[in-house]
């Protein structure tokens, strides 16, 4: 039976034996009752050994059979991202969404709109993040991240400060302190330096 096969594939990918659960999830999908569930332990497979392509096309077909499995498309939206589709990336990740909303996938979609240069729509994305969670520390370092890049640098300092103040992180002060030097402004960018190090 294609269940039993799809098991074995799961505990070989839990082993980290990507060679034997291919072989088992190959086993499982020509089996007399095939379990399409093994596309998706196939695809783990592929992924870990960095056979993208391959991973891929093994959701498409999972995805094409299954149209509402949140965990294949947000696999796929991963791969994709790997292989800087971020076009299509971003319809996973959409799609994810419109099916049960959360905010790593905000992140995720806001993400790949700021690699496809849509910077005003990743800040839209975020901003909606932050109206449901305003507590979210990464979606403030997110959309500092994205102010800054548009130039607005008071705007991307009030996000990280924000930030930090949810959850102080030397990565953030770095930010911060990046900010604060395009801003002429030496001597709050050594003190964020100083404490990123301090963390």
């Amino acid at each position: 039976f294609g269940k039993a096969y799809c098991m074995m594939a799961e505990w070989a990918n839990a082993q980290s034996r990507y060679d034997l659960a291919i072989q088992m999830a190959g086993k499982a999908l020509s089996a007399k009752k095939p379990d399409t569930q093994a596309y998706v332990e196939r695809a783990a497979s592929y992924s870990r050994l960095h056979k993208d392509k391959e991973a891929l096309l093994d959701l498409d077909k999972y995805i094409t059979l299954h149209k509402l499995k949140h965990n294949a498309y947000e696999r796929r939206a991963s791969i994709l991202e790997n292989l800087h589709l971020y076009e299509r990336a971003l319809a996973d990740y959409r799609t994810m969404q419109k099916v049960h909303y959360c905010d790593r996938t905000a992140l995720k979609e806001a993400f790949c709109l700021d690699k496809l240069n849509k910077r005003a729509e990743a800040i839209t994305c975020l901003n909606n993040l932050l109206k449901r969670n305003p507590e979210d520390d990464a979606g403030y370092e997110a959309r500092g991240k994205v102010q800054a890049k548009l130039g607005r640098l008071k705007e991307a300092i009030a996000d990280f400060t924000r930030a930090i103040q949810l959850i102080p992180s030397p990565n953030v002060y770095k930010e911060r302190a990046a900010a604060y030097e395009k801003m002429g402004r030496k001597d709050l960018a050594d003190r964020d330096l100083k404490e990123a190090e301090r963390i």
